[in-house]
């Protein structure tokens, strides 16, 4: 490679830089709005399913607007895209800190800035991410993704007490504001960034047909390739109704045996295994095939999930959390890094955004029923069993409940009462996400995907101006 391609890689690469750090700061400020909003609506409203309708106007809205976005991404600058989404998402949180200095903020305003929010990031999502192939050279796609993941960890390990801790000295409304500075930050980079222009060749040429036929563009990309279908299958759809089943348990399952201290604690340890997944992904990017990484770390995630369900205990639930963490972020970081190479850059938008699609479908519809599940069927089966109180010191052995089903079985195990249900649903999803791994690393397409299929563009040198046409599969 010459001196000139080295510089114009060089200037790509602190491109991407400048625009992750400007997006990590936003992510920042979005978290700590997202949850001084959630405290307020506790507080205010002392309902936990008005807490709840807050999570889905954030996963409804990404799943019915992912396809009309990916078609958008696909047709416009990427830049732009990514502008025009961080603008709407600060003056969603202008609207909200608005309504809180005049004293009229009510419920509904939070639900509506939720779900413009969410639209907003649904576009932002798969234009960020197809940023990548654009500015980073291919060698350093895992590092990329790496940062990424890096970003979320962050994001998750450092807002929640640093917005507990501004809610007692600026308040809510400060938070708000913080936020909306924030993404002005991320706007300046975006601003000041030169993106390379896309690629169109082929049958991939830019876009001419109409929006409703894109959007199942990328849903025929994926059914193209029976690789692509098994890994879609096993990660982006199994894996992710397993991680809704998580999100939604882990908050009731720790509170049932500790307190919120500890709980602090637990989801701290979560997010410092995202932080150390992210800088390994970064540094070493696993091992040469991705295939291979993802099903190797797919074990300590499966073994993460049982050891957290097994016992009571907030050590065994820090350490728990912790792997998973770190699994997760190799997982989910390899995945992507997979799908970078293999999409050409100029349709990343439409296929991406149908794997968000999914994804989010998936976690969402985890999360619809965990709830139900956990307390009509296993709560009940972990039942501890209570008595009549005794007389004159003598013991009663009327029954005023019977045992759970499950609970002079499994209960020996893992143990009854409050919240020992949920566990035996983690050590459940755990064992379904081992079983899931023995079958994908037993599908052939899946493994050989890396091999089967080319990469769609390789990235040797990148200009201010032009990428080189992306090659024929």
């Amino acid at each position: 490679m010459s001196s000139t391609d080295m510089k114009t890689v060089r200037r790509g690469s602190r491109t991407f830089f400048l625009i992750w750090f400007g997006q990590l700061i936003s992510l920042i400020g979005s978290n700590m709005t997202s949850f001084g909003l959630g405290v307020w609506v506790s507080q205010n409203t002392g309902s936990v399913t008005q807490y709840a309708i807050t999570i889905l106007c954030n996963l409804v809205p990404t799943s019915l607007v992912a396809p009309i976005a990916g078609a958008i991404v696909d047709r416009f600058d990427r830049r732009k895209v990514m502008i025009i989404s961080d603008s709407a998402a600060g003056l969603s949180s202008l609207f909200v800190a608005t309504m809180f200095f005049t004293g009229r903020l009510e419920v509904y305003h939070i639900y509506l800035s939720s779900i413009v929010t969410a639209i907003a990031g649904t576009f932002q999502t798969p234009a960020y991410q197809a940023t990548i192939t654009l500015l980073v050279p291919r060698d350093q796609y895992k590092r990329a993704a790496g940062l990424l993941q890096l970003s979320e960890a962050l994001g998750l390990l450092i807002a929640p007490p640093l917005a507990g801790l501004l809610l007692v000295t600026i308040e809510l409304q400060g938070i708000i504001l913080l936020d909306f500075f924030t993404l002005f930050f991320s706007l300046f980079t975006l601003a000041t960034a030169r993106f390379p222009s896309l690629p169109f060749n082929g049958e991939n040429d830019r876009p001419t047909t109409s929006i409703l036929e894109e959007i199942a563009f990328g849903m025929r990309f994926i059914l193209r390739y029976p690789g692509f279908i098994a890994m879609t299958l096993y990660v982006v759809l199994f894996l992710q109704i397993l991680f809704g089943f998580a999100t939604a348990l882990i908050t009731p399952l720790v509170l049932s045996f500790a307190d919120e201290f500890v709980f602090g604690l637990v989801i701290g340890a979560i997010g410092i295994g995202a932080l150390v997944g992210g800088i390994l992904m970064a540094v070493w990017g696993g091992f040469k095939s991705r295939t291979n990484t993802i099903l190797i770390f797919a074990i300590p995630y499966g073994l993460s999930l049982i050891a957290g369900g097994l016992r009571p205990d907030p050590l065994v639930g820090a350490i728990a959390g912790f792997t998973l963490g770190v699994a997760h972020s190799m997982v989910i970081g390899s995945n992507r890094v997979l799908w970078q190479m293999k999409v050409p850059p100029e349709i990343q938008g439409r296929v991406f955004s149908t794997r968000l699609l999914i994804a989010v479908g998936a976690q969402s519809l985890g999360t619809l029923i965990a709830g139900p599940l956990a307390d009509r069927i296993f709560e009940p089966l972990f039942a501890a069993p209570r008595v009549l109180p005794g007389l004159l010191n003598i013991p009663s052995i009327l029954p005023l409940r019977p045992a759970g089903g499950l609970a002079n079985t499994v209960g020996t195990v893992i143990g009854v009462g409050q919240g020992r249900g949920m566990a035996f649903m983690f050590v459940l999803l755990g064992i379904l996400a081992l079983i899931a791994t023995v079958f994908a690393a037993r599908s052939r397409n899946l493994r050989r995907l890396e091999y089967d299929m080319p990469d769609a563009i390789r990235i040797e040198k990148i200009t201010p101006d032009e990428l080189p046409p992306a090659t024929e599969f």
